[in-house]
């Protein structure tokens, strides 16, 4: 009967051991997908917002170029 119950009490604490381990376990792994997607995510905006100014950047660079010719040949146009 004794050895039964000690049977049974170290199989309890085992188990319970096992799942605690199991759960750290499942919380780590957990965090790091989390951190993984959240750090993909943000990668994904800022090359998004990074591609964005420089498309702006070049059109706006484009425009001045295409404005400073139009000028530059209507002023020898005028003369």
């Amino acid at each position: 009967m004794a050895a039964n119950t000690l049977s049974k009490a170290l199989q309890f604490t085992a188990a319970n051991a096992l799942r605690k381990v199991l759960q750290s376990m499942a919380a780590k792994a957990l965090g790091k997908a989390l951190q993984f997607t959240a750090a993909n995510a943000l990668s994904k905006v800022l090359q998004s917002m990074a591609a964005n100014t420089l498309s702006k950047a070049l059109q706006s660079m484009i425009i001045k170029s295409f404005s400073t010719a139009l000028q530059f040949i209507a002023a020898r146009r005028a003369l």
